[in-house]
């Protein structure tokens, strides 16, 4: 005996449907997998750009730390190798290693406290209270100017 077809022999609840088709039939069910699968891209390319910025990053780091440290020891070396040339030189006019070096020294110690008070001025100028007064007085100075040019009497500064 053969088995009957399907889709000829009429059924008590209609045409034959799979399951797959049904599923995909109910309203919502189609538009739920699309969210799912584009979401699902969504995460997968963000996690790819993260961890290429994250390789980019260390990269980077790794470079900045180079330079850090290789920037500090440059200047020392560049700075002692001055010293050693301005030492020589005093040798040959004063003939005494003692009183060269010492004269480096004082002459180190003495741009040390001028580079410090220099670095005390600008820190001084960088205090935030300071700053606004600054801005303050440049925006009134600003506007006093701008009237002047206009031909108006300038403002009091109150």
């Amino acid at each position: 005996m053969d088995a009957p077809d399907p889709a000829t022999e009429p059924t008590r609840t209609g045409p034959v449907v799979d399951e797959q088709s049904a599923l995909s039939s109910e309203p919502g069910a189609g538009d739920f997998a699309e969210i799912a699968r584009h979401t699902t891209g969504y995460v997968k390319a963000w996690t790819r750009l993260v961890s290429s910025e994250a390789a980019v990053a260390k990269a980077n780091v790794t470079s900045i730390l180079i330079g850090a440290l290789l920037v500090p020891a440059l200047a020392f070396a560049t700075v002692m190798a001055l010293d050693a040339v301005i030492a020589a030189l005093l040798f040959e006019l004063l003939h005494d290693w003692f009183f060269s070096i010492l004269a480096v020294l004082l002459l180190d110690v003495g741009v040390l406290i001028g580079l410090l008070l220099l670095l005390r001025g600008w820190w001084r100028t960088l205090s935030l209270p300071r700053s606004r007064e600054a801005l303050t007085r440049l925006w009134r100075d600003d506007g006093n100017a701008s009237d002047q040019r206009k031909g108006t009497p300038a403002r009091s500064a109150a």
